[in-house]
């Protein structure tokens, strides 16, 4: 228990007076604890709990301790195997890191973390493991019950991606199948009453320990002399733009006029943030210290917002809804919103999904919100009129209501040789039946799926892929023709890990008001600009000509792939050719691969079905 916590670190010979006080206020001022015996007795009684729990509050970090120290109590400590997940990777270790100080103990003694790529295990039984939803959904393909895990945590529900809605699907199944293990469902601003129900479970509410977060939308930000934002709308009517100049002229207006204290900056995407951190480049009255937060910077530069700048230097965070939850930065006082985020949509009429950006729900402003006055009363500034904001939807909606199937069904398959109808119409919020079937036909013409709905020899390959069947069929093809280099290179260029910025026209592009643009080739190999409008020109040409991005991409793929950028290919066929005929030449060779192995597919499909007789490919 915490009392102990004190005590223990009252008498250590190692005592440290920072960690006492925390403990301290931790146990006198956290509302979390006035509820710790009712979060315990439900637990004891029944085989799940909905925890909706205010930002601030401390129930990530203290609910796992309970339970461990109430087992540890019971002289039962061993027999607590807890695992706690969340959305994101960062989340997940700082987390850890963080209970683990409170406990006094170092990173893999009793609390460990596994993210993809990174780990830091328990080392004994009797353990609370941090992992993202991804980590336990490949934990369950080979333990459908989670026998010999006591508790499951699932934090931050309320986003209700497909990895969440897929993993309660699986965890209602496993308590039926192991009386033994128990769950809790947690979050700020989650939906109690559709989580009970679909649980069959009771709620605890508990109230949050925040400074006063005073709200200002744009009325109130023209007042201050920012210039109001640009709107355009988008095909559904909604007005979404992000005007990076504005949110500019709000941090220097921070910056210039109220005290000392960290800015954090909700922004949908990468443009935007390299957008304004351009814009600050510029802004020389005051020293800053920018550090943009996104899922592609490395672990280490995203722990960086977590260090505290010298004395008279501000820092500002430029992040994307990363940082909407599970994420603490103590000293954050002020946060800036842009009340949007890329999302990922299926639009059923064109039958093509893209991702574009839409206005957050109020769950998310909350959330955002919250961010601020954690050690002090703070300020958030929405780029959204109050009359937006009260039309806003109460809660995001479902991930799986808006995005195509494809790769939700085969996910299933990995789990259940069942329907995928029945399969997914267990979620809390059902996919549309259309949808699903759509997807099931699909991925029979793709050949991962048969007309019985199994898995394949090829779709039992593909589901072992994080990306889109399509794609992991691709790559399996690829590999099989030696083709790697090539497929990979496209797959990489459109999930976007060979350049982190996506191009856009806008009115500030080099190529708004072109109407013939340059070749890429030419562009990047006759030099006739400068280095950095050289790769604009190629960025926003290369959205016009896609393909053409493959030759002329200034990114890199490292790590197990291998895979070097290929302007180097560039190069070689500039040896071959000239002019616009190596644009012809680049294009034309992908396409004569493709062509010949789409030929060659009814006797590949062959193979894998001969090979999956004679090897176990399960």
């Amino acid at each position: 228990m915490l009392k102990d916590q004190l005590y223990r670190s009252l008498l250590t010979s190692k005592f440290n007076f920072v960690v006492f006080i925390y403990l301290f206020c931790k146990l006198f001022f956290n509302f979390i604890f006035i509820h710790r015996e009712a979060i315990l007795k439900e637990l004891e009684e029944n085989q799940a709990v909905v925890i909706k729990g205010d930002t601030g509050c401390g129930k990530t970090t203290q609910v796992p301790q309970f339970i461990m120290d109430y087992f540890a109590a019971k002289g039962k400590g061993g027999e607590c195997n807890m695992i706690v997940t969340q959305p994101r990777r960062i989340s997940a270790i700082s987390l850890a890191q963080r209970i683990a100080y409170e406990r006094q103990e170092k990173i893999g003694d009793v609390v460990g973390y596994q993210v993809r790529l990174l780990n830091a295990l328990p080392k004994q039984n009797g353990a609370i493991l941090f992992c993202t939803t991804g980590v336990l959904l490949k934990k369950l393909q080979s333990n459908l019950g989670l026998k010999g895990c006591s508790h499951i945590i699932v934090d931050e529900a309320h986003e209700r991606s497909v990895d969440t809605d897929l993993l309660l699907v699986l965890l209602r199944r496993a308590m039926k199948e192991n009386p033994e293990l128990k769950v809790v469902v947690m979050s700020a601003t989650i939906n109690a009453n559709l989580f009970q129900d679909f649980l069959g479970c009771k709620s605890i509410e508990v109230p949050g320990r925040l400074f006063p977060v005073k709200m200002h939308f744009i009325e109130d930000m023209v007042k201050l002399g920012i210039s109001r934002p640009r709107v355009i709308e988008d095909e559904d009517g909604n007005k979404v733009f992000v005007d990076a100049d504005a949110i500019t002229d709000m941090i220097k207006y921070i910056t210039d006029n109220k005290p000392p204290g960290a800015i954090l900056v909700f922004l949908p995407g990468w443009t935007q943030i390299q957008k304004i951190q351009n814009n600050l480049e510029n802004f020389t009255n005051a020293d800053l210290r920018v550090i943009p937060l996104h899922s592609k910077i490395n672990m280490k530069s995203q722990n960086t917002i977590f260090e505290k700048p010298p004395e008279g230097v501000r820092k500002i965070i430029l992040a994307t809804d990363i940082a909407e939850t599970g994420i603490t930065v103590p000293d954050v006082v002020y946060v800036i919103d842009s009340a949007c985020h890329n999302q990922s949509r299926w639009y059923e009429s064109k039958g093509l999904s893209a991702v574009d950006t839409h206005f957050v729900s109020q769950a998310n402003i909350k959330q955002r919100k919250g961010r601020a006055g954690r050690v002090t009363e703070g300020e958030s500034y929405h780029f959204i009129t109050r009359d937006q904001y009260e039309s806003l939807e109460l809660y995001p909606k479902p991930e799986v209501l808006r995005v195509s199937l494809e790769k939700v069904v085969l996910d299933s398959k990995t789990y259940s040789h069942e329907k995928a109808v029945n399969f997914l119409g267990e979620m809390p919020q059902p996919p549309r039946l259309s949808a699903v079937n759509k997807a099931v036909m699909d991925l029979q013409q793709l050949g991962a799926l048969d007309y019985d709905e199994n898995l394949t020899a090829l779709g039992k390959r593909i589901a072992m892929f994080t990306i889109h069947p399509k794609m992991s069929k691709a790559m399996v093809y690829s590999t099989i023709f030696h083709k790697n280099s090539i497929q990979l290179a496209i797959i990489c260029r459109s999930l976007g890990f060979m350049d982190n910025v996506k191009a856009q026209l806008t009115p500030e592009s080099v190529n708004y008001k072109a109407e013939n643009y340059p070749s890429p080739f030419l562009t990047y190999y006759r030099k006739t600009h400068h280095m950095e409008r050289r790769t604009i020109l190629i960025r926003e040409t290369s959205m016009i000509s896609p393909v053409t991005v493959v030759l002329f991409s200034q990114g890199r793929v490292t790590g197990s792939l291998g895979f070097v950028g290929v302007a180097r290919t560039a190069r070689a066929l500039a040896h071959r050719t000239t002019g616009d005929a190596v644009v012809f030449v680049g294009l034309a060779l992908p396409l004569v691969e493709a062509f010949f192995m789409l030929a060659l597919e009814h006797l590949l499909s062959l193979l894998l079905e001969l090979q999956s007789g004679l090897v176990d490919v399960s």
